[in-house]
């Protein structure tokens, strides 16, 4: 993708606020990629839910979660780690992957 097209995919934000978005989401991937993000925090939803203070919390918790778990899915569908995709290295400190950025899938002949 070309720079000139962030803008558009971003709905027309301007470099600044996608660099800070950029910023945003790579600081949350980087604590501890994706999947143990999602992880994590469908841990805590049972219980956020469980206490009528908390279920709005436990509805953002979840809508995060899912944005998580489809990042995931979108690595594998595209055969990218999550550094291939993103850029977030967090793959090696997690799964010891070496700086690999390309998933292989043996024995799935396309």
């Amino acid at each position: 993708m070309e720079f000139s097209e962030i803008g558009e995919k971003f709905e027309g934000l301007n470099a600044d606020q996608v660099y800070n978005l950029a910023k945003f989401g790579k600081e949350i991937l980087g604590i501890n990629g994706s999947v143990t993000l999602a992880r994590c925090l469908l841990e805590v939803i049972p219980t956020l839910m469980d206490d009528n203070n908390y279920r709005e919390a436990g509805c953002i918790v979840l809508a995060i979660a899912k944005a998580a778990i489809e990042l995931d899915h979108q690595c594998w569908g595209e055969h990218k780690t999550l550094l291939g995709l993103t850029g977030v290295n967090i793959d090696d400190y997690c799964y010891g992957l070496k700086g690999a950025q390309e998933i292989i899938v043996y024995g799935n002949e396309d």
